[in-house]
């Protein structure tokens, strides 16, 4: 019987193989455009990458399993091919460059479970295409983290980037005690409209026992506002200082990681609804939440006569927060477009060469962290 089930997924092998042989055949193609056969063979690559050891798959499950995904990626290779040959795609392909699996994303869940392939694709070209003049500072390395703000009580808001949030967001901001990650929200920009959107797709606490214990002992210092929120309002300040104007964070019904594919994962989930809703979000009916980038405070006469002294202490902490973040965002930009501007007046007609990361060419300090891992 085994004999025969090796037979069965040879035969379905060399069938895919044929397949995989009949894709990769070469077409005429405008100068423009990168060829067909180019493309399929850079599929052919990431996926290959993105697939787990052979100590965890046999070859032959290994193989099959490959040709499957890549005929997938293979059914959109019109939006492929316009991503290679496209030059307003600069910092997808860096991206893609740097990081090949991002190719294969769309055929996996992706932001919001939803959404189906063409959407993912969309997505993910719609945040990297937004990189560029006032943006281009996140298109920093992944070994870099760029320091948002300094909270105090051995508080600080990083941004960063983090394979294990690939699935969820682009872009991960950190709420750190010490060198300590305690919450993590992953976003993806996007556009709607004429407008900046910020997809949050994923919102993480600490797993480990003293999680809960730490979490209540940073509220009381916090002014009786929990880690969660700060992170939450620390990501709506950002998105203020980037120019995004509106924010549509994924509901639980959505989310990407409670589906079969993370099944063996380890994490540990909260609830979005809750945060979002007690964050001030407003359900929609396409699986996201809606928040407003920017904090709305809540007026003085709303407010029980004993706490507004410590909602007085909570606006000047949140205050303070915005103005780092403000002025970290502008240094970013100003490292960035500064040396663009002198190529600019030296007549130079390239910005950056594809593949070089923000995190090593800016011009002016600001305030970088290098990872270990």
């Amino acid at each position: 019987m085994q004999a025969e089930l090796r037979d069965r997924e040879d035969d379905g092998g060399m069938a895919v193989a044929g397949a995989i042989a009949r894709w990769t055949k070469p077409m005429a193609l405008a100068p423009s455009r990168i060829g067909q056969a180019e493309v399929l063979h850079r599929l052919l690559r990431a996926v290959v990458v993105s697939q787990p050891p052979t100590d965890v798959l046999s070859e032959t499950r290994l193989a099959v399993r490959s040709a499957g995904h890549f005929l997938r990626c293979a059914r959109h290779l019109a939006t492929y091919r316009d991503w290679f040959g496209n030059a307003a795609h600069v910092a997808l392909r860096e991206e893609i460059a740097l990081r090949p699996a991002l190719l294969t994303l769309a055929i996996h869940p992706y932001l919001n479970a939803e959404w189906p392939v063409a959407r993912k694709l969309a997505a993910i070209g719609a945040h990297y295409d937004l990189l560029h003049g006032k943006l281009d500072f996140l298109r920093f390395a992944r070994a870099d983290t760029l320091v948002l703000a300094d909270i105090g009580e051995g508080l600080g808001v990083r941004l960063e980037k983090l394979a294990k949030f690939d699935h969820e967001g682009e872009l991960v901001i950190s709420l750190f005690c010490g060198e300590r990650r305690i919450y993590c929200l992953a976003f993806t920009l996007g556009t709607i409209g004429p407008q900046t959107v910020a997809y949050a797709g994923a919102l993480q606490g600490a797993n480990s026992e003293d999680a809960l214990a730490m979490y209540r002992t940073l509220t009381h210092r916090l002014e009786k506002m929990r880690p969660r929120d700060l992170l939450i309002t620390a990501f709506r300040l950002l998105c203020a200082s980037l120019g995004v104007a509106r924010i549509l964070a994924v509901a639980d019904s959505h989310r990407v990681c409670s589906r079969p594919y993370f099944k063996s994962s380890v994490r540990v989930f909260s609830s979005y609804d809750s945060a979002w809703t007690e964050c001030g979000g407003t359900a929609r009916g396409d699986g996201f939440f809606e928040l407003d980038p920017g904090v709305a405070r809540r007026p003085a006469g709303e407010t029980p006569a004993r706490k507004r002294a410590q909602y007085r202490r909570r606006y000047v902490l949140v205050d303070a927060c915005a103005r780092q973040i403000d002025e970290a965002i502008a240094a970013a930009r100003a490292a960035v477009l500064e040396p663009m501007r002198r190529g600019a007046a030296d007549g130079a007609t390239d910005r950056v060469p594809d593949g070089a990361s923000c995190g090593g060419r800016l011009a002016t300090p600001i305030r970088w962290n290098v990872r270990d891992s």
